[in-house]
């Protein structure tokens, strides 16, 4: 049984089509211990802060709602928006990274490549892991899987040995747009 929280009847979700490693994922977010993650105007609010997060990705929301849901069940005005929206984002990516596991596996995908978002913002960290492929058994959020850092914007894809070097990939040029 998932904890209550902010008007959400998860049993009735739960026959609405949410795998039981999706309900198991959210659970364990639910009771992980990440105050020492999130900025600390808001720690006191934590589990509105996942229960926001949790919200948005099943309602297909983007980050951005997140936090206006976070900062309106919680009434918490944060010192600074900017981070509460990174440590936001990468507590999402951590959940859609781990269905996207659970995708990959139903699937039949044996590895996967990490994508960078290749523009000048990309970290050297994440320049390095663009274009590795891992085996999906071995897949490790933070290790070998974004996100890596906060504020992460790689992602995953299927990997196929087939389709190697035939995709190009583009980026805007910072200096001529």
């Amino acid at each position: 049984m998932l904890p209550r929280g902010i008007g959400i009847d998860w049993n009735k979700e739960l026959k609405n089509g949410l795998s039981d490693f999706t309900i198991k994922n959210f659970t364990d977010f639910l009771s992980a211990n990440i105050s020492h993650e999130i900025p600390s105007e808001c720690r006191s609010h934590e589990l509105e802060y996942k229960a926001s997060i949790i919200l948005c990705i099943m309602l297909g929301l983007p980050t951005t709602d997140a936090v206006k849901v976070f900062l309106r069940i919680s009434s918490i005005i944060p010192q600074n928006k900017s981070l509460l929206t990174e440590c936001m984002q990468t507590h999402q990516l951590m959940l859609m990274e781990a269905k996207q596991h659970e995708c990959f596996t139903a699937l039949g995908v044996e590895k996967y490549e990490v994508v960078g978002t290749f523009d000048a913002d990309m970290c050297e960290f994440c320049g390095k892991m663009d274009g590795k492929v891992f085996f999906e058994k071995d897949r490790k959020i933070g290790e070998n899987a974004p996100p890596f850092h906060p504020g992460c914007r790689c992602t995953t894809v299927p990997y196929d040995k087939d389709m190697k070097g035939i995709r190009n990939r583009w980026m805007r040029d910072p200096e001529t747009g």
